[in-house]
């Protein structure tokens, strides 16, 4: 198995990138082994590097790069550890409970830069033709204008 995991593996300067089956929603790499199960890719990378994954522990990213399995850019951690860890590297995405702690363009469903953002304030053109332009709706656009769209 081991062979067949690090030869989809192209190493690099920095990190090692998985190269093959990807999750698509995640971005994480997936192998498949056991009868055809998929397991995370950087999970795969510590057990055979490091062994076994104890019970209710994650494999955690330094370098952020979910597609790398350099097993020096892993850590084990717990759930909580993975929340604290995202918190303070500022990549949490930002729910309805949230809206007040949004971070613009580095919340990962924004559809807008802070360049684009600044040009509908700036703008006289009708916001459904803003809308139009960005890809996003007119009521977006009021609410940008507004103050209440974007942090």
């Amino acid at each position: 198995m081991a062979d067949r995991f690090w030869e989809k593996v192209e190493q690099t300067d920095t990190c090692w990138l998985w190269r093959a089956a990807i999750y698509p929603v995640s971005g994480y790499g997936a192998f498949s082994h056991k009868a055809h199960r998929a397991t995370g890719a950087h999970r795969i990378a510590w057990v055979l590097t490091f062994g076994a994954i104890p019970e209710g522990m994650q494999v955690l990213h330094h370098c952020d790069n979910r597609p790398c399995v350099r097993p020096s850019h892993l850590f084990l951690g717990t759930q909580m550890d993975n929340i604290h860890d995202m918190i303070h590297k500022n990549r949490q995405a930002v729910g309805p409970a949230l809206r007040h702690r949004q971070q613009g363009e580095l919340n990962n469903r924004a559809k807008l830069t802070q360049v684009q953002v600044d040009y509908i304030r700036a703008s006289t053109e009708r916001p459904v033709d803003l809308a139009n332009r960005f890809g996003v709706t007119y009521k977006n656009i009021w609410k940008i204008r507004a103050g209440h769209g974007w942090t």
